[in-house]
């Protein structure tokens, strides 16, 4: 047991960025050099922090980062190579518009 047992809680105001914002593609930047793969990406979410708290982690299990799973990539890439350029924006259209309870998700002018 590593560490001190504390959650970092950060408050503010959210903003989803789509493909079609314009800040999209300034964000997007930010992933070269990652191992990230852009082709992916349907979103960004940005957060403009007000506030930042901490509180006893009590009940938080232990957990460590091992690393990053290949399957998002290989997907994509899977994707790409069946069904060629526009393949991930079109399966966005067709399984992302809205979320799992009905709730709008994915606006699908940003993707145009």
């Amino acid at each position: 047991m590593d560490g001190i047992d504390e959650s970092l809680r950060l408050h503010g105001v959210c903003r989803v960025h789509q493909m079609a914002d314009p800040s999209f593609t300034e964000l997007l930047d930010r992933f070269q050099g990652t191992d990230i793969s852009p082709e992916g990406i349907r979103s960004i979410i940005s957060i403009d922090v007000n506030r930042v708290a901490d509180s006893c982690g009590y009940s938080v299990p232990l957990m460590s980062f091992e690393g990053w799973r290949p399957h998002r990539d290989l997907w994509i890439d899977k994707k790409l190579r069946q069904f060629g350029p526009g393949a991930i924006k079109r399966y966005i259209l067709d399984k992302n518009v809205t979320s799992l309870d009905g709730l709008p998700a994915i606006d699908p002018d940003s993707l145009t």
